[in-house]
């Protein structure tokens, strides 16, 4: 009887997710306004499912504006040969989105069915359905069903993460395809898990540090030599994966790297938008063609106009040193208070128990990612000033499945949902008028 109910519960909970996108009317709610990076997908999409590219053109403006008034706030382009020799000047006609362009891929046949905000939003919707049920099985194996529901749920949905499925953004989708990919791990489904974690990866790179069980987990059972082959057959598959993701980036916009290049982000003006108005003569340049930030001293050669300024090397230090501390306590991008069942689950392996390689993998791939996010982007290793909580923490959550010790699930479940009811619940209770307005809950009493 109670893994029916567990199983219900879950049920209803999808189907509660999977009407959103059809009882939500995100033009009409955010008045006609984009945030974070959702005019880009929003556009990337509508362009794939109606003209079959990613180019950008007067037509594809048309089309967002005809639905948000607006514009699309926070649109990033990037002009390229579109095919001909990278790097080579291209024609100002020749503009490409400048994403990756998995998610909008993925949610393309929703998006011609049902258009841009419904499709990428039922996608969302199926890839956060994917990655409660997927917690739910592994817990399940290890944990009667009530438990692993109620752990299950906690861990994803008394958090932010339930916000971001209201974004056009492919965090649900990176944490669907995360979620899979470490449950094929644990299946022993090596090949199906890297192949997952590979698009994960393209989608976002730092994505590649989530594989750390699936390339190390070998080398701790199968002795040095065995291990090492499996290791780098698992890696090779992966790294396939991500190079195919780049090859067709290459192939559809002229250049390998989404992020580089001539690269430029566009507020209230555009390209196209009326005469004078040009690539060159609008935007702000976003490009990024190296890991971290450029150091005084050290990278001047690689400082040009379309790169942040050169950092002294002890503001970084200083920087970095509090940002250990912030990206787990900070008031506006702090695991506790936005992923608090996640990080119980990680106090309660590190002090009590019992404790299971899968865990240890995974506790060092979540260590690994704390500090290469604040050492690569010192300045962004929560998602941008325009993120509520830490949305690139999103991806990390189901490394957290693998922390929850036997017999304290319901620790993490209870604990975690009360101080859920108290920090994400009023979060969760508003979330466009929070997505719009990012700050605006830290300034209350519990923050």
């Amino acid at each position: 009887m109670s893994e029916r109910l567990a199983r219900i519960v879950l049920g209803v909970v999808t189907g509660c997710m999977l009407a959103v996108p059809f009882v939500v009317d995100l033009p009409r709610d955010s008045s006609g306004r984009f945030w974070s990076d959702g005019a880009t997908y929003y556009a990337m999409a509508a362009s794939l499912a109606e003209d079959g590219d990613l180019r950008y053109e007067a037509r594809d403006l048309e089309r967002i504006r005809s639905v948000y008034p607006g514009g699309p706030q926070g649109l990033f382009l990037k002009r390229t040969g579109g095919g001909a020799t990278p790097g080579a000047p291209a024609p100002e006609g020749r503009l490409y989105y400048a994403k990756a362009f998995l998610y909008p891929a993925v949610a393309a046949p929703l998006v011609k069915l049902l258009g841009p905000d419904r499709g990428l939003l039922l996608t969302n919707a199926v890839f956060l359905s994917l990655a409660l049920w997927l917690g739910f099985l592994e817990l399940r194996r290890r944990a009667p069903a009530p438990a692993a529901a109620a752990v299950t749920l906690a861990l994803f949905l008394a958090t932010v993460t339930p916000l971001y499925l209201l974004w056009l953004t492919p965090e649900i989708l990176n944490l669907g395809l995360i979620t899979a990919g470490l449950v094929a791990w644990r299946r022993e489904r090596p090949i199906l898990s890297a192949v997952l974690l590979g698009l994960a990866t393209y989608s976002k790179p730092t994505n590649v540090l989530l594989a750390i069980p699936l390339g190390l987990e070998p080398l701790l059972t199968d002795g040095l030599a065995r291990g090492l082959r499996e290791s780098i057959r698992r890696g090779g598959v992966l790294a396939a994966v991500v190079l195919a993701g780049f090859g067709l980036t290459r192939a559809l916009t002229g250049e390998v790297n989404y992020q580089g290049g001539e690269r430029k982000t566009f507020y209230d003006t555009y390209p196209f938008e009326a005469p004078g108005v040009t690539f060159d003569t609008a935007g702000i340049w976003m490009t990024t063609e190296h890991l971290g930030p450029l150091v005084a001293g050290r990278d001047e050669e690689k400082q040009s106009a379309r790169i942040a300024p050169a950092r002294p090397a002890a503001e970084l230090r200083q920087s970095y040193l509090w940002n250990l501390g912030y990206f787990w306590i900070g008031r506006f991008g702090g695991a506790v208070p936005y992923f608090l069942p996640g990080v119980l689950a990680a106090l309660l392996f590190l002090l009590g128990g019992p404790r299971e390689r899968a865990g240890w993998l995974a506790l060092l791939a979540l260590v690994a990612s704390w500090l290469f996010y604040i050492g690569l982007i010192p300045d962004n290793w929560y998602g941008g000033g325009g993120t509520v909580g830490n949305r690139y923490f999103v991806n990390l959550l189901p490394l957290c499945l693998f922390l929850i010790p036997p017999r304290r699930e319901w620790w993490v479940a209870g604990v975690g949902g009360l101080a859920a009811a108290v920090l994400v619940a009023p979060i969760l209770g508003s979330p466009i008028h929070h997505s719009r307005s990012p700050g605006e809950h830290t300034t209350g009493r519990a923050f």
